[in-house]
C-alpha cells in the first residue's frame, strides 16, 4: 500500500489547524490531532509562536468539549449501572446518588444548558490552567528565552487539550489523559518557550505536586476530624 501524501499545511511548516481559512476546516482540525497523537514533536515543531488567541482557543474548546461529551456519555452509558447496584442510603453522606446515575433523563433545560455550561466551564479552565502554568513557567525561569509569552502558554494548554479525546479509553481513559498532557505541556514548553527539557518538566510537574500534597493534607485533615467525632461519639456512650 502506498502511503498517504503529506498534508499541505504541516508540509508548509505550519500547523493545518492555523491554516484552517485555506484548508478544509474538518480536515485541518482532523489533522491536527493526527500531527499531536502520532507526532508530537513535529506538531509542535510547526505551532507557531505567536498568532493570536483565535485559533488555539476555539480549538482548545473543540476539543475539550468533544472529551466532556464523551466522559458524560460513558459515565451514563458504564459507570450508572454499576452505582445502581448499591443502595442509595450508601450515598446519602455525599448528597445522594446524581441524576445520571439513576438512569433517569434530564430535563428538557439541562439537555439545552449543559453545552453552554461545559462550553463556559471549558473556556475558564484554559484561561485559568494557562495562568497558573505560566506562573511556574516564569517560576522555574523556563520563559527565560521566549518570545511568545503567556500567548505561547496558552497555545500548549489549548493544543495540549487534545489529551481529553483519550476520555474514549474505558476505565483508564482519564489517566490515559492525564500522562499524555504532562508529556505534551513538557514538550509544548520546551519548544514555543525554547526551554530545557529540565525547566519544562518542572514547570508542569511542580504545581501538580502542590495540588496533590494539598488533596492528600485535606484528606488527612478530613480523616483525623471524622475519627476524632467517632471516638468523642463513642465515649459518650
Amino acid at each position: 500500500m502506498s502511503s498517504l501524501p503529506p498534508d499541505p499545511a504541516a508540509a508548509a511548516g505550519i500547523l493545518p489547524w492555523e491554516r484552517r481559512r485555506d484548508l478544509d476546516p474538518f480536515h485541518a482540525f482532523v489533522e491536527t490531532i493526527k500531527l499531536f497523537v502520532t507526532r508530537p514533536d513535529e506538531a509542535w515543531r510547526i505551532t507557531p509562536e505567536r498568532g493570536g488567541f483565535e485559533s488555539p482557543l476555539l480549538f482548545g474548546l473543540i476539543v475539550s468539549f468533544l472529551g466532556a461529551a464523551v466522559s458524560f456519555v460513558y459515565r451514563w452509558v458504564f459507570v450508572s449501572p454499576w452505582i445502581r447496584m448499591f443502595p442509595p442510603a450508601a450515598f446519602r453522606r455525599w448528597g445522594g446518588v446524581p441524576w445520571w446515575a439513576m438512569g433517569r433523563r434530564p430535563s428538557g433545560c439541562a439537555i439545552v444548558a449543559w453545552p453552554f455550561a461545559a462550553a463556559f466551564a471549558i473556556l475558564c479552565g484554559l484561561f485559568i490552567g494557562a495562568a497558573i502554568l505560566h506562573l511556574f513557567v516564569l517560576i522555574v525561569g523556563a520563559a527565560r528565552s521566549s518570545a511568545s509569552g503567556f500567548e505561547g502558554t496558552f497555545r500548549i494548554v489549548s493544543y495540549a487539550s487534545v489529551t481529553s479525546l483519550a476520555q474514549v479509553i474505558p476505565i483508564f481513559g482519564g489517566l490515559v489523559a492525564f500522562v499524555w498532557w504532562i508529556v505534551l505541556a513538557v514538550k509544548g514548553i520546551t519548544r514555543l518557550h525554547r526551554a530545557t527539557p529540565g525547566r519544562a518538566l518542572a514547570a508542569v510537574l511542580v504545581p501538580i505536586a502542590l495540588v496533590f500534597g494539598v488533596v492528600v493534607l485535606c484528606a488527612v485533615v478530613v480523616f483525623g476530624l471524622l475519627m476524632a467525632t467517632h471516638r468523642g461519639s463513642s465515649y459518650s456512650l
